[in-house]
């Protein structure tokens, strides 16, 4: 038998493994957009991107339905619409790749 994997939602907690990943994402997606030339902007938004996961990070340990947890969603959510404006203009193949991984953030339902 399987592990049966956290139920993020009910428990009001940040899925830490998968902020973990948009992080890594933005750190190889930073490192390989800046060999290519990319502009400034488009680094910066990476960037900021990649601190808001950070942030969210140092927060998933937060009990669910409490301000950190709730800061850290924010933080998680910000992260994922910088990350998108960064690769609005880019390759639908990537942009792909992190839509799909960003629709495992999915936000608990306001209560």
């Amino acid at each position: 038998m399987g592990v049966t994997p956290p139920n993020y939602l009910a428990n009001q907690v940040v899925p830490k493994e998968v902020v973990r990943d948009l992080l890594a994402i933005c750190r190889v997606l930073y490192a390989t957009r800046k060999n290519d030339g990319a502009g400034l902007d488009e680094l910066a938004l990476i960037e900021q991107a990649g601190k808001a996961f950070a942030e969210s990070l140092s927060m998933v340990h937060c009990e669910g339905n409490t301000i950190g947890a709730r800061a850290a969603w924010s933080w998680a959510e910000k992260g994922l619409r910088l990350l998108g404006e960064a690769l609005s203009g880019q390759q639908v193949a990537v942009a792909q790749l992190v839509a799909n991984w960003g629709t495992k953030l999915k936000r608990f339902p306001d209560s």
